[in-house]
């Protein structure tokens, strides 16, 4: 008898039982860096924000935009002395950011 049992098989050796579906025997398996690929898991229902904690969300992120663009649209206003234009801009574009981050976070079906 040899170092081996009849049953027994060098594990670094594939046979087509070991290969995956949809990938031929030519096509190497996927590697472990390939799993950050891999669709997104769902949360655990325990995370996932409910109630208040999604409003004080999408309030959050509205304010935030307008304090952040207003802010930056206020000190260009400065730096560039053209009034409050920017100013005015920049708290329209926060509003739109926003509100964009709010719908893509809260506001679609999945």
């Amino acid at each position: 008898m040899t170092g081996r049992e009849q049953g027994d098989r060098d594990p670094l050796e594939r046979g087509s039982e070991d290969q995956p579906e949809g990938l031929s025997p030519e096509q190497p398996p996927p590697s472990p860096q390939d799993s950050f690929a891999a669709a997104p898991t769902p949360m655990h229902p325990a995370l996932q924000p409910r109630g208040e904690h999604v409003a004080h969300s999408a309030i959050g992120s509205l304010v935030g935009g307008v304090l952040v663009w207003g802010g930056v649209g206020l000190l260009l206003d400065r730096w560039l002395d053209t009034g409050r234009a920017l100013t005015a801009l920049g708290i329209v574009v926060g509003f739109l950011t926003g509100f964009l981050i709010v719908y893509v976070r809260f506001g679609r079906d999945e």
